[in-house]
């Protein structure tokens, strides 16, 4: 059975609205759809387009529609795409919600309709197909958003009861393929009448399926089996997550969530990456051709709906006019799909060309504000004057830096929401920390092509905060009793998981703690360490990790904690002016950068505990070589001195206040002969920040406190040399990352000093 429909396409290149009837579009009854892989006609050129698109010509489209309508099978597309991705005001794709009249879309005797119908079995399943397959699944969720879109309500149950049987959506798969099928679904769900009420714990269910696998995932290109292109993935679950965002908006009673943060973050990082990855010619993709283009251009306009896009709004209008003078030209199809074998077809890079002009930009809908702020917090805007001075993002554009800037935000969310409670909070200033710590991990995204994973991030940002803790308790609690007490207290921190919590304290003399004056203050500190410890060393990756890693990051965690202890000694003794020289304790500068000095800072520490998430992705563990290993140390331990000569810098004046031990206390950095005057890169800009202004007076000490820190990172960058010729470039993006991330709370130290002083006792 044939029909023609009239099908309208509005252009709005100017101020007037064009009306163009494009006739003869021909629909076969004869639906093989399990060809699943063809992906949907689209007529979003029915939609007048966006007002970035002003220079588009106009015969551009109208030649691409006349040439879709009039010789599209409609077994090569899904039903549901003939509604388009249409916006009136809340932006749910469908003509029937734009101002497109309803009669176009209906002939006497509802063929269409009547069409998609036929392909429903009683419980509404598509009933030509195997039951129970990836495919029928597919192919019934298109079904039932086209019948919803045309008007006539179709229910969803028989699609969840298949769905859940083969997708497991209790236990949520992180397949690539089974992400395709996740999104068709939700979309779905989504479009049935009042969906959002009628299968609320289905669609949250199905929503943190998708966004487990793309948090998991989103660090590599994601593909599936039907599209050998990423960026259909990426345009696959823009439209899902950004449909689901705006129906929980508009629910009136929908509780925030703890997906709202994480479809936040994870979509921002998709809107930044696209809009980095664009290609001079205005394409994306590998093959850079209309197709791929078209994917990315759709899943721009589908991120517009939140909040954190309008940040954006300049840059993707660029990208969104290159594209469009770009359509002038001519293409030929790739072969993205997959079949039987790879294929290209020139009517499904026209559809979606076509539906990549017609498809308006969402905008932000009422009510999305729990997706975020659109600005940056009152913290991160401290943090964006500050961000533009610092070296390592000199190359990196102002709304790359403030992408950088709203990502920490939204992890410094869920950073607050995830950390353990093991440090006493008294006396202590606000954690500025708090928020610098995701800024800077967040800024790891700017450096390499390879990424690190979410969890990788998020745990990470969580270590750095428990050190700038460790350290604040350290100096607020632990430096208030007697040291020694404290010393022998660390000798039963075994440094295993299974540390027994209710092991008496003995004091050097034997007699058990219980009968020392400060028995209280003791019992609680070894108790905060100990579940510090715990925490460190139970993480899945260490606790699952290899014996070899697991004896160094107990050796590195013990080196931190007696560093930190042999601090507060330090601190006491300079204090008390008991302290004759810093050199009778530590003998050199060297000894001190190079020793107490370093792993203070809980750098080498931090890398061994990272090197475990990294060799934890995949299982079994894939080991570094004992070279890359050896080599990694080396980087770490210059790495930490360079930190810390960086971190004395920015503190000196809240040393000098506080009685802190600093690098500046030793006799031959304070002696008046003349500093080298080689300082060259990071070097010059602090001379820039600073003017070498010295607390005492004279910048020569300053100077060659900086001069150490610069050979520092000249050993730092010849070791990592070494390294890239040892190890996987994986290990080793993730190994300069580390550094290049670490590096930048020397150079923030270098302009701000970052760690909230102790306030007074009451």
């Amino acid at each position: 059975m044939l029909v023609t429909y009239n099908v309208l396409a509005v252009n709005a290149c100017s101020e007037e609205i064009v009306v163009l009837f494009l006739k003869n579009l021909v629909l076969y009854t004869e639906l093989p759809m399990a060809t699943a892989e063809l992906k949907s006609f689209a007529s979003e050129c029915l939609k007048k387009l966006s007002p970035y698109h002003n220079q588009i010509d106009v015969g551009i489209v109208k030649s691409a529609s006349r040439d879709i309508f009039e010789t599209c099978l409609v077994s090569k597309f899904r039903i549901s795409s003939l509604l388009g991705y249409l916006t009136k005001k809340q932006g749910i794709s469908s003509l029937l919600e734009a101002d497109c009249p309803r009669e176009l879309f209906f002939d006497e005797n509802s063929t269409l309709v009547s069409i998609l119908s036929e392909w429903l079995d009683q419980d509404n399943i598509a009933a030509r197909l195997v039951p129970r397959t990836k495919i029928n699944i597919d192919v019934t969720a298109a079904i039932i958003t086209a019948l919803n879109l045309l008007g006539q309500p179709t229910l969803a149950d028989g699609l969840l009861e298949s769905f859940e049987d083969i997708a497991h959506t209790e236990s949520p798969s992180i397949e690539d393929d089974d992400l395709a099928t996740n999104c068709e679904v939700l979309i779905s769900l989504l479009h049935v009448e009042k969906g959002i009420d009628h299968y609320y714990k289905q669609i949250e269910r199905v929503a943190t399926s998708v966004c487990s696998t793309w948090w998991a995932k989103s660090h590599e290109q994601v593909m599936n089996k039907r599209n050998m292109c990423p960026l259909y993935s990426v345009m696959l679950v823009s439209k899902a997550l950004t449909t689901y965002a705006v129906a929980k908006a508009n629910t009136t009673d929908a509780k925030e969530g703890s997906l709202d943060d994480k479809i936040s973050l994870m979509l921002i990082e998709v809107l930044v990456t696209l809009l980095r990855t664009q290609h001079a010619d205005g394409s994306w993709g590998q093959k850079s051709n209309f197709e791929e283009t078209s994917y990315a251009v759709l899943a721009i306009k589908y991120l517009t709906a939140f909040p954190f896009a309008r940040n954006f709004k300049e840059k993707y209008g660029r990208s969104f006019n290159i594209f469009g003078r770009r359509t002038t030209g001519c293409y030929i199809p790739a072969e993205l799909w997959f079949g039987t074998s790879n294929y290209s077809s020139r009517l499904l890079s026209q559809a979606y060309l076509l539906s990549a002009l017609g498809q308006s930009a969402w905008l932000t809908p009422q009510n999305m504000h729990r997706f975020g702020r659109s600005g940056l917090s009152s913290s991160s805007e401290k943090l964006s004057k500050l961000a533009r001075n610092l070296p390592l993002l000199q190359c990196s554009e102002s709304w790359e830096i403030k992408s950088c800037l709203l990502q920490g935000d939204f992890f410094a969310r869920m950073v607050r929401a995830g950390m353990p409670r093991i440090f006493p909070r008294e006396n202590m200033r606000k954690e500025t920390y708090l928020d610098l710590v995701p800024f800077t991990w967040a800024t790891s995204r700017q450096f390499e092509t390879l990424r690190l994973r979410n969890q990788e991030l998020l745990d990470m940002m969580v270590l750095a905060v428990t050190i700038y803790q460790i350290d604040e308790f350290m100096e607020a609690t632990v430096i208030r009793l007697e040291i020694q007490i404290c010393v022998n207290s660390m000798i039963y921190l075994r440094t295993c998981p299974a540390v027994q919590t209710n092991q008496h304290m003995k004091s050097s003399n034997g007699v058990s703690s219980r009968k020392e004056t400060s028995e209280k203050n003791l019992t609680t500190i070894t108790e905060v360490l100990r579940e510090y410890v715990q925490f460190v060393l139970q993480h899945p990756s260490v606790a699952n990790g290899r014996p070899l890693l697991q004896r160094q990051l107990r050796s590195d965690l013990k080196r931190f904690l007696r560093s930190h202890l042999r601090q507060v000694k330090d601190n006491l003794l300079l204090r008390g002016d008991k302290m004759k020289t810093v050199e009778s304790i530590h003998g050199s500068v060297f000894s001190w950068v190079r020793g107490t000095s370093a792993d203070h800072t809980g750098g080498p520490f931090a890398m061994t505990y990272y090197l475990c998430l990294i060799e934890g992705r995949s299982d079994p563990p894939q080991p570094i070589s004992t070279e890359g290993l050896y080599v990694t140390q080396m980087v770490s331990q210059h790495l930490a001195a360079l930190c810390r000569t960086y971190n004395d810098w920015g503190s000196r004046a809240r040393d000098m206040v506080e009685f802190n031990v600093n690098a500046l206390n030793f006799e031959e950095i304070r002696n008046d002969s003349e500093a080298p005057n080689c300082i060259t890169g990071n070097g010059a800009f602090v001379n820039q920040q600073n003017r070498y202004e010295s607390v005492g007076g004279n910048a020569e000490p300053e100077r060659r406190l900086l001069f150490i820190a610069e050979f520092e990172r000249r050993c730092m960058l010849n070791s990592l040399r070494e390294l890239k010729e040892i190890v996987s470039t994986e290990v080793y993006v993730a190994v300069k990352l580390f550094c290049d991330v670490t590096d930048i709370y020397g150079q923030i130290y270098v302009v701000k000093d970052m760690t909230p002083r102790l306030t007074e006792q009451k």
